[in-house]
């Protein structure tokens, strides 16, 4: 699940009390609650795995499947790319079969794990009170309500992110339903950020709409539109976007 945050890093002047902040970050779990941390760095390894071995077995279960029902060979034919429980990333890069002199098959295989290395929690975000103060902080997925309460509390100016309940309601409304919970994210983090790797076509349509919603949504910031305003030009320009942003303050 991965997002773009607007953080607070490089900031532009929007009023005499308030500036947009923009740089790339993103939301994964933390804790028990669900987009709680933002992952500011990833960490990349590359690994191998034979099949039929007891590693194969024990990656099938980080991969969401059952050993005893399905093997390694037959979750890599569904699909190459794979979120995990704990919010790491796993990538096929490639398989290899071989038959060996008694007729048996067994396949190699090379992926690439990514996983989240450094995080901004939100007693991080408390801890720089003063760097949030006046700030107008973006995020075009949702955040858990403990990192929202922690930007406010810390002084942010308000935040404009989906929920999960609008995001749920905006993806389910395309064709296909739900998108497997992935995040939309700009094409310029796709090296940071894994999971824009095989999104199918809806999931980029998706991500096309939040991007031309967030491109109207700051130009109209920029022409002195309200907050609120920005979002119904935004809303406007990109109706499938129709109720996914909301504003905390």
């Amino acid at each position: 699940m991965h997002l773009a945050l607007q953080s607070a890093t490089t900031a532009a002047p929007l009023s005499s009390h308030a500036s947009i902040s923009s740089a790339a970050a993103y939301a994964e779990a933390g804790g028990s609650q669900r987009h709680a941390a933002l992952v500011l760095q990833w960490a990349r390894e590359v690994f191998a795995v034979v099949e039929p071995s007891a590693d194969a077995a024990r990656l099938v279960s980080e991969l969401g499947g059952d050993p005893a029902r399905t093997s390694l060979s037959g979750m890599c034919a569904q699909q190459r790319h794979f979120l995990t429980a704990s919010c790491s990333h796993v990538l096929k890069l490639g398989r290899q079969e071989v038959t060996t002199s008694d007729g048996s098959q067994v396949a190699s295989f090379l992926f690439q794990r990514t996983l989240p290395h450094r995080l901004l929690l939100p007693e991080h975000v408390q801890a720089m009170a003063g760097d949030w103060t006046g700030l107008l902080v973006i995020s075009t997925s949702p955040l858990a309500a403990v990192l929202v309460e922690a930007l406010l509390r810390s002084g942010a100016k308000a935040v404009v992110a989906p929920t999960d309940e609008t995001w749920a309601a905006c993806t389910a409304s395309w064709p296909g339903g739900a998108m497997n919970d992935e995040r939309p994210t700009e094409d310029k983090l796709a090296e940071a950020s894994p999971a824009l790797a095989e999104r199918p076509a809806t999931e980029q349509l998706f991500q096309a709409a939040v991007l031309g919603f967030m491109l109207v949504f700051y130009e109209s910031l920029f022409a002195g539109e309200t907050v609120q305003g920005a979002i119904l030009a935004g809303e406007a320009s990109e109706p499938q976007t129709q109720g996914l942003f909301l504003v905390a303050k």
